[in-house]
């Protein structure tokens, strides 16, 4: 059974399980949170969900409907597609991209 996402109303995405369960996916995510690296972050997470052209309308959406590429809205996004991962393992080093509050 596959996951569905729901980025804004009426614009769904599948979410790929297949990677998020592969190891060297979780090498790469694990390396680049290591290394604060939002931009890897963002495009590991975007792999997740249908990769570039889900990024483009993602973007375009957000310019949209806020005049700039709002960080709040893309972690938002990014909290959206962590729910998804699978149970197992550290929760907690997979939400370590997000900001303090």
């Amino acid at each position: 059974m596959s996951k569905k996402i729901e980025l804004w109303d009426g614009y769904e995405v599948e979410f790929n399980e297949q990677i998020a369960n592969d190891f060297d996916f979780a090498q790469d995510l694990s390396t680049a949170v290591k290394n604060n690296d939002l931009a890897e972050i963002v495009s590991l997470y975007f792999a997740l969900i249908g990769g570039e052209k889900v990024y483009n309308d993602f973007r375009e959406h957000v310019i949209a409907e806020k005049g700039m590429f709002d960080t709040r809205s893309v972690q938002e996004l990014l909290a959206k597609v962590d729910e998804n991962f699978p149970k197992a393992g550290n929760r907690a080093q997979r939400r370590s991209w997000q900001t303090s509050r």
